[in-house]
Formats: C-alpha cells, sequence, structure tokens
C-alpha cells in the first residue's frame, strides 16, 4: 500500500492506481482555478468520469493526448472513453508519479502524434485502440545505458 493514496484530495491521482490502467467514460470537462507552487491562480482544464466523483487535473501532455485522440473541443470528448496509466515523470529536476494517457477503445486504431511542449524537444506518442479491462502495458520506456563491465586487476584483484 501507497500510503500517499490514503490522503485523497479533490482530484485523482497517479499514486491511487496501485498498478492498475482503468479505462473510464468521460461525462465532461470544466476549467477550474488552482493555485500552482508559487500560489498564483491558474485555470486549469478538469476531466470528470462517470465511474468517479473525483475529477482529472490535466497537465499541457495529457491535453494534447486527448485532443489528439478526439479533438480539442472538450465538448466532444463527452461519452468518450480513455484509458489511463500511471507513470515517473521529470519535473524539473525531479521525479514524480504522474497520469498518463495509454490510449482508448473509441479510436480506430493505433496512433503516433508529436508531442511539442515549450523549452522541450518534441517526441513522438503512441496512444493505443484499448479494450476496457485488458492489461496493456504502455510503451517501454527507453532503455538505459548500461555501464562497462568492471575491470579487475588479475595480480591485485584491485577493481578499476
Amino acid at each position: 500500500m501507497n500510503v500517499m493514496g490514503i490522503f485523497k484530495g479533490a482530484y485523482i491521482s497517479a499514486v491511487e492506481f496501485n498498478g492498475k490502467m482503468p479505462t473510464v467514460e468521460i461525462s465532461h470537462v470544466k476549467a477550474v482555478e488552482l493555485e500552482d507552487e508559487k500560489g498564483q491562480s491558474k485555470s486549469k482544464p478538469v476531466v470528470f468520469f462517470k465511474e468517479r466523483p473525483r475529477g482529472w487535473v490535466l497537465c499541457k501532455t495529457t491535453a494534447l493526448s486527448m485532443a489528439a485522440m478526439f479533438t480539442p473541443e472538450t465538448k466532444a470528448w463527452e461519452g468518450k472513453h480513455v484509458t489511463l496509466y500511471a507513470t515517473e515523470v521529470a519535473v524539473g529536476k525531479e521525479r514524480k508519479l504522474a497520469i498518463r494517457v495509454l490510449g482508448s477503445p473509441d479510436i480506430e486504431k493505433d496512433m503516433t502524434f508529436e508531442l511539442k511542449l515549450p523549452r522541450k524537444k518534441a517526441t513522438r506518442v503512441t496512444l493505443k485502440k484499448t479494450v476496457p479491462g485488458a492489461v496493456l502495458p504502455p510503451d517501454p520506456a527507453p532503455e538505459a545505458e548500461t555501464a562497462p563491465e568492471p575491470v579487475v586487476d588479475t595480480e591485485t584483484g584491485e577493481v578499476w
């Protein structure tokens, strides 16, 4: 159990997923004024689902993923299904758990789009045609470079 999942706020969070990838139906989307880390008020889109009483605050990455699947007009998202998952993402110098879009059973087939965020290099994102209840892993993260094998001095046994 992740202890942070016990402290539920007004909106869903990634720690509540517990490894699951739910497919949920969108009931509506509305703009909500939220405070950022600096205490400044910002308008953010919040997606509400038929299956959950609490909403999901979209970040730019998830908003662009949703727009790629269903159009930028949020009214068109109502009644559509979306499959979500939790993953670690870089936020500044930190790594945080975040909600991302895996895809939807409502798209015809897998689709790829170019995600371009301010001050970031464009990346290609693939959204999958999902099946509710199916366990589909998200695309694997790029493999990290492996460290070279250590060199052992045969005379001294010292590792370099």
